[in-house]
Order: C-alpha cells, then structure tokens, then sequence
C-alpha cells in the first residue's frame, strides 16, 4: 500500500526508527496516539525528532518466526528534511492533520486493506 506525500516525525531510539500515528476516540474530542516503526533504505541516516516530508513510501509487515505474529511498519523510500524539532512542538495536534490524512487514505483504499489484512491473520 503505497502512500501520498505527507509531513510526519520521526523519533531515533534505541531499537530503530518510529513516527505516531493518532485516531479521535468514540464520543469525544480527544486523541490516542501509537507508535508506528519506521524503516529506511540501508545506510540513511535521520536525527531524533526531525521532521520530515515523505515523498515515497508504503506499509509492509515482519513476522516474529517464534511467534507467528506479524508487526506493520512503514518503509519510507524518498523523502526530504524539513528540520528538528523541539518537544514542545510534538504534540498530538501538531501531528493530527498527518495522521489523519495518512488514515484517510489507507480507508480509501478497500482493496489493498484487504490484502493486507488477509496476511495479517
């Protein structure tokens, strides 16, 4: 499932990269957050919270052998830097318009969600 430009944070931690992703909760105004795992080509390199453009990228999953479960990440082939940023700015509003255009375009896409879904079982 391939996805449309759009701005998100990435975060540096010790196991990786990772961006939030967001959804309204039921009956209020309010907002959960999740991190989602994030991957880059081979040798790319990103600084803890750097805010990004993504130009080209898609979902893919890995499966834990032990296990059998399956993990979503995002693999993020092309993008441009737009900066740092402070903890003050990543805040679940400022990243909400992101997420919720990224949300919107995996629903948009019905036939590829199944696909993805049926390997998700």
């Amino acid at each position: 499932m391939n996805f449309e430009e759009f701005e998100t944070v990435v975060f540096s931690g010790r196991f990786g990269y990772s961006t939030t992703i967001s959804k309204k909760k039921k009956n209020s105004d309010e907002y959960e957050t999740a991190f989602l795992d994030v991957y880059f080509r081979k040798g790319v390199r990103v600084e803890d919270r750097t805010k990004i453009k993504v130009k080209k990228s898609w979902l893919s999953f890995n499966t834990n052998e032990k296990t059998n479960k399956h993990y979503l990440y995002l693999f993020i082939d092309v993008f441009e830097e737009i900066g740092k940023i402070s903890k003050k700015e990543n805040s679940n509003e400022s990243t909400k318009e992101e997420v919720d255009k990224i949300i919107e375009q995996m629903n948009s896409s019905k036939e590829e969600q199944t696909t993805i879904n049926d390997y998700l079982k």
